[in-house]
């Protein structure tokens, strides 16, 4: 059985595709003969602009409903607060659960859904944040610092190893999903004025906020982090300005 009529009768192969070169195409398949060289080619060629006028639809279906819907999300709140050991304020972001209560039913209604997927790298992890509509997908990533177990006062393990992994996913996804959907959150900063910082932590943060490329900024967070591998409120200050100057880095929002 073939796949396409040569013998004249066209319809059922002109309802595929509607580009006015694909039909051209046609007309040159349809007037060979069935054994002619040329003719598995050209119908390979037919094949792959239908799927790419397939995929080019199913993009422009997702631009515009994406566009309806990023108009439809509002700022995120940041209703999380961190203390330190002392119970000092650091800091405030919005936590992921809450990101996704406020964005899911609005993503739903314009026909999104999404799913992250993770990878190991050599400075700690990257998650994909993935969404879906209409048929085609847009990926982005993040790549997330490993975060190590922290350790009490007296050397008792208060976080370990799973509870950092999984916290280095939850940290990620977080950032991946803000990005992807380019969600504004409220009054956004580091809250790096909230402490009194050392000159030495400061020189720390100056390279993270400097690094040229995220290769660099990778490498210079890996320092970090591991310089300051035993202080909680050192480390809080290098993610978070690690992750301002990610986004600069990626043309992300600020």
């Amino acid at each position: 059985m073939e796949l396409f009529p040569v013998d004249g009768n066209t319809e059922d192969v002109k309802a595929i595709t509607k580009t006015p070169c694909t039909m051209d195409i046609i007309a040159q398949v349809s007037a060979m003969p069935s054994d002619a060289g040329d003719r598995v080619a050209l119908m390979e060629k037919l094949i792959a602009m239908k799927y790419a006028d397939e995929d080019r639809q199913a993009r422009l279906a997702f631009e515009t409903a994406f566009a309806k819907m990023r108009a439809a999300l509002p700022s995120i709140k940041k209703s999380k607060e961190v203390k330190t050991s002392a119970g000092k304020h650091m800091y405030d972001y919005a936590p992921l659960e809450e990101i996704q209560k406020t964005c899911d039913p609005i993503l739903q209604a314009h026909g999104f859904s999404y799913s992250w997927r993770e990878e190991a790298i050599e400075a700690g992890k990257r998650v994909w944040f993935d969404l879906f509509a209409h048929g085609h997908t847009k990926s982005n990533c993040f790549d997330a610092p490993l975060l190590g177990a922290k350790q009490s006062n007296s050397g008792g393990e208060i976080v370990n190893a799973v509870q950092a992994a999984r916290m280095t996913s939850s940290y990620a996804k977080r950032n991946s999903m803000v990005d992807g959907l380019g969600l504004i959150i409220e009054d956004e900063d580091n809250d790096a004025s909230t402490l009194e910082l050392d000159a030495d932590l400061r020189a720390t943060l100056d390279k993270l906020e400097g690094a040229e490329t995220i290769d660099k900024l990778l490498e210079f967070n890996k320092i970090a982090l591991a310089k300051y591998e035993n202080n909680a409120n050192a480390k809080t200050f290098i993610l978070g300005t690690y992750v301002q100057a990610r986004k600069r880095l990626s043309g992300g929002p600020q």
